[in-house]
């Protein structure tokens, strides 16, 4: 059954109980009865109406996101760097020492992110986890554009692979050295939120980075992608 057909239904349904609740307007408790069914029926109307918006309205990221299954990140009252957004804050200490998210992502650096983001064996995440489970390891084209989506905020359609390629998480490509993080201070917070961080890293240095989040409620990353990251020389 269609939508158009269900909502043809529902409206019929809607003037039925309409008609109805004139017929009786001498009873006070049908009446009542009767704008609480219609309340109930405009209600579904509405809610079928707000489904129907034609996948070609929708903006790319979410084709994206509505084709993966994935639903929206719930916020805890207070911020706090959780284990997934934690974990690519440490990797981009390694990875991606400057960033900001308006920058291009050209051609030949979409197998330098897969190999650092997907494949990374010291940057294992939730969403990496769960694939193991799922799909043996396996991520496809729309899941790798998912995690690049999650950690910018902005959605990029991979020209270096095909619809049909596929990245085995298990073959990692991790590089030598690795960062954690020790702490951060929160600078500002609100859509965007300010931290500075400090890091130590396998090599026995340090850093220390300013950085920009925002929330994206649909990031892996805990809710949020990095708009800016900048170690402080």
């Amino acid at each position: 059954m269609t939508v158009q057909n269900i909502k043809k239904i529902l409206m019929v349904v809607l003037m039925s109980t309409l008609l109805a609740g004139c017929a009786n307007n001498d009873s006070e408790i049908i009446k009542k009865e009767q704008t609480k069914k219609n309340t109930t029926i405009l209600e579904e109307v509405e809610e079928v109406e707000a489904s129907e918006e034609p996948e070609d309205n929708m903006q790319p990221y979410e084709q994206l996101v509505k084709s993966l299954g994935i639903e929206k990140y719930q916020y805890p009252d207070d911020f706090d760097v959780d284990k997934n957004l934690e974990k690519l804050l440490e990797n981009m200490a390694i990875t991606n020492k400057q960033y900001s998210s308006d920058d291009d992502l050209p051609v030949d650096d979409e197998k330098y992110f897969i190999h650092n983001f997907c494949q990374n064996s010291w940057f294992c995440y939730d969403y990496i986890f769960d694939s193991l489970s799922t799909s043996e390891g396996l991520l496809n084209k729309q899941q790798i554009e998912y995690i690049q989506y999650s950690f910018s905020g902005q959605y990029r359609e991979f020209q270096s692979i095909d619809d049909d390629y596929v990245v085995d998480v298990n073959n990692c490509s991790s590089g030598f050295n690795y960062a954690e993080l020790k702490s951060y201070e929160v600078i500002s917070e609100g859509e965007e939120v300010v931290i500075k961080a400090y890091f130590d890293i396998s090599d026995n240095s340090s850093e220390e980075a300013d950085i920009t989040l925002i929330r994206n409620e649909y990031s892996c990353f805990d809710g949020y992608s990095v708009k800016s990251f900048s170690v402080v020389d």
